[in-house]
């Protein structure tokens, strides 16, 4: 399994016997969970030999839409954060996310999410003017995932560029600047949450050069819900 650590980073253990029924780690074990493990350094990987629930955060496990949300935040951290490499920042962004999925308002969680994860990984994306030319005014408004930033509408040629709304432009700057927990209480129309979400995942897929499993689940999850 891969085990996030606020003082290992990431990192991938093995639970020996964890899928038997009586099995002391089984509950620990579980996706999502937060907990505190002692670990046995191997040649290959971590042995878990001993761990202990903090926070379950089963909520996340019992509604497919929360299922789906958490699984986007699980898989963005397993693909942008490097092997061994400590980051407390993200460390405690994840677990503030967890929670505040576990209490709702699922997809502007997963927005502030994007921005916090993009900032502390070095991606985050110039919005104040156009990253071609540098012109701070725009009659309309792109968003460059190869470049990183919102692009004007002289600079288009050679980009594959995202249409933005101004409204969603001013969204993105608020959340740029804002904590998960005041993000959250923005009130943002359905078409600005459409427009950020695919934005997001055109910018992520970019960045790691390759598609991205949750967001798929999580527009099918939707749809169950």
């Amino acid at each position: 399994m891969t085990l996030f650590g606020k003082g290992t980073g990431k990192v991938s253990a093995i639970a020996k016997g964890a899928r038997k029924p009586r099995s002391r780690t089984r509950g620990t074990v579980q996706l999502f969970n937060h907990g505190d493990y002692l670990l046995y350094k191997g040649k290959n990987f971590y042995t878990v030999t001993q761990c202990e629930t903090k926070n379950p955060f089963s909520a996340l496990r019992e509604n497919v839409v929360k299922f789906a949300y958490a699984s986007y935040v699980s898989e963005l951290l397993r693909e942008v954060l490097p092997e061994n490499e400590i980051n407390p920042s993200v460390f405690t962004l994840s677990t503030t996310v967890l929670n505040m999925l576990t209490a709702g308002s699922e997809e502007m969680t997963a927005r502030a999410f994007d921005c916090k994860l993009l900032q502390l990984a070095g991606y985050g994306p110039q919005l104040k003017y156009c990253v071609t030319c540098g012109r701070n005014t725009f009659s309309r408004v792109f968003f460059s995932p190869s470049e990183g930033g919102t692009v004007c509408a002289s600079c288009l040629p050679g980009h594959s560029v995202i249409p933005l709304e101004k409204s969603t432009l001013a969204v993105l700057q608020h959340l740029m600047q804002v904590s998960p927990q005041r993000a959250v209480r923005l009130k943002v129309s359905d078409y600005d949450l459409e427009l950020l979400e695919n934005l997001f995942t055109s910018y992520w897929e970019y960045i790691l050069e390759k598609k991205l499993k949750s967001t798929e689940f999580i527009r099918r999850a939707r749809g169950f819900a």
